[in-house]
């Protein structure tokens, strides 16, 4: 028996009583209670009930929209409803998380958003809702989801708090994205310093490299005696240091190389030497290996093929750069011993296969069909730092190529689960018959020609100091540190046949001071070498091609520059 009462009015123990005795006229025999409710109560719960069980913008949620939304009866601590979208964004059933006590709190990625769930709970009860916020909600297969919204109340028709709601966005894409757009600006600004690096390495580099040949021939002369081993040990330091310099500058170049894009013509298809690129990407990427693997390179004589320039190096740094961060550090459970990176290129004559592979960790299952879409976050462990995997296949497929993944592939033993994974980049060769090989052995044999009237504008006056010593054995030559001093010895009317001038100088550049000689002197502006340190711009390689003069790039050995003399001269009947 049931007695409802409204909340504004009063009930008295008088009211209740005779229905006491109604129940007990009817018999010991008979089970009776009595219970007294407040109509307000009774009617709140059912509007509860009824705005909390409510569609959730049902149009949207049909739409697939990555978007989260939740109602929580707060009093029970009941999930009331969720969004069929979770299934999606998150990997669970609808069902399977309504059913699940307290499913918002299973799914909270660290304690920070743990620790706050319940205070925005809190403060969505007492006002209009909370200030839209990032949280981090845990995937059924273990990674992070990035969700940005917000908590509202939600309130019967009474006006009654009867519990919350939720309302998220997926922007874990918008986060990567974010990250990728720091590195694409990391790599801008790291192409635009590579000119400035490249030239103040190799212009001590250049002045290094002659300063050697020098050294040995003083060491050579007639008035200096060494006993002993000492001349045998003293040839082998030169000849190491040679090796040394010449390495410093190769990377250098290196770097050059890997930063190098052609912005006019970003997907223009030059000729590349694979092998070349392969080593430029292991000299870059060698640091970063060593401490976590050992290193098996394994490089056949292959055909050229055609890629957008400076791509393959790229895509070969990006892949080596994953397959390190795949691989613990030395220290932890895994030695560096224990692991291998492995490069290899192989060819048919008909196409071109470089294979890189890592005995470290794989490529997630759930991850692995996902690792060539544009927005894919990082695939291996730690690999948000790297480029992503889609812009490396599209530079391939442009080239007519493929790049392909396999992972695991080893099968792992009884203690341990499958690992590794492989990328295997096919490219269609150019020509069975081009080989690097046989390009460089194309290159003209040292030539010397008649001494001739140098002039060597060079505003590093050591490596001047250094060219005019080992060109002065063969030609007259005449040293300017600016193309200011340089056109004033022409303006005295001094006479060279050859000009030998740095690209790259305080006050009036290189090509400036081609410019005023092919105005004044064209016949001399034909025997113009321009040498150069810096790596090449867009403006550079334009000006290059429109003036057609011969370029050396530091460092380079006095023979290479007394080939070049050669050649300008040959040219101009000298």
């Amino acid at each position: 028996m049931v007695l409802v009462h409204d909340a504004r009015g009063a009930i008295r123990e008088a009211h209740a009583a005779p229905l006491h005795d109604l129940a007990e006229m009817l018999g010991e025999s008979i089970q009776h209670h009595l219970r007294v409710e407040d109509s307000t109560s009774r009617q709140s719960q059912k509007s509860a009930e009824r705005h909390l069980g409510a569609s959730l913008l049902e149009p949207m949620l049909q739409s697939g929209a990555p978007l989260l939304m939740f109602r929580l009866d707060t009093v029970a601590g009941r999930l009331i409803d969720i969004s069929p979208s979770l299934e999606t964004l998150l990997g669970y059933s609808r069902e399977e998380a309504i059913a699940t006590p307290d499913f918002l709190r299973v799914i909270q990625f660290d304690a920070a958003n743990l620790d706050a769930f319940d205070p925005s709970s809190a403060q969505a009860s007492r006002g209009p809702g909370t200030p839209c916020r990032d949280v981090g909600l845990r995937h059924r297969d273990g990674h992070t989801v990035t969700f940005r919204g917000a908590i509202r109340p939600v309130s019967s028709e009474e006006g009654a708090f009867v519990g919350v709601e939720g309302v998220f966005v997926d922007v874990s894409a918008e986060g990567w994205l974010r990250q990728r757009l720091g590195q694409a600006d990391k790599l801008s600004t790291l192409g635009l310093l590579a000119a400035g690096v490249a030239h103040e390495i190799n212009n001590p580099a250049a002045f290094i490299m002659l300063g050697l040949g020098v050294l040995e021939r003083t060491l050579k002369g007639r008035d200096v005696r060494m006993e002993g081993t000492a001349a045998s040990t003293v040839a082998d330091l030169l000849q190491e240091l040679r090796e040394s310099i010449q390495r410093i500058a190769s990377i250098a170049d290196d770097l050059r190389s890997f930063t190098k894009q052609s912005s006019t013509e970003p997907n223009k298809l030059v000729l590349v030497d694979v092998n070349r690129s392969l080593e430029s990407a292991l000299n870059l990427t060698r640091g970063r290996i060593v401490d976590r693997a050992q290193l098996e390179v394994r490089l056949s004589d292959v055909p050229l093929v055609q890629m957008a320039e400076g791509r393959l190096g790229q895509i070969a740094v990006n892949l080596l750069v994953q397959a390190a961060q795949s691989i613990p550090r030395s220290g932890s459970k895994q030695r560096t011993r224990d692991h291998v990176i492995a490069v290899a290129s192989r060819s048919d004559d008909q196409t071109v296969d470089i294979e890189m592979s890592t005995t470290g960790s794989t490529i997630p299952a759930a991850k692995l069909p996902h690792i060539w879409d544009a927005l894919a976050p990082g695939n291996w462990p730690d690999a948000g730092n790297t480029l992503n995997l889609s812009s490396c296949r599209e530079s391939v497929e442009q080239a007519g190529g493929t790049l392909r993944v396999e992972s695991p592939i080893f099968a792992g033993g009884p203690e341990r689960e499958p690992y590794g994974t492989r990328f295997v980049l096919s490219m269609p060769a150019v020509g069975a018959q081009i080989k690097p090989s046989e390009v460089a052995a194309t290159v003209m044999p040292a030539a010397r020609s008649s001494r001739a009237r140098l002039l060597i504008v060079e505003d590093e006056a050591p490596l001047g100091r250094a060219l005019s010593d080992h060109l002065g054995r063969v030609h007259e030559v005449t040293l300017a540190s600016s193309a200011d001093d340089a056109l004033r010895l022409l303006a005295e009317g001094r006479h060279y046949d050859v000009v030998m001038c740095d690209l790259r100088m305080p006050g009036m550049s290189g090509e400036a001071f081609y410019a005023h000689i092919a105005e004044s002197d064209p016949e001399l502006a034909r025997g113009l070498i321009f040498m150069t340190g810096v790596g090449f711009g867009e403006d550079v390689e334009r000006f290059l091609a429109t003036c057609g003069r011969p370029l050396l790039e530091k460092p380079f050995t006095a023979d290479q520059a007394l080939q070049a003399i050669a050649e300008v001269s040959a040219r101009r009947g000298r």
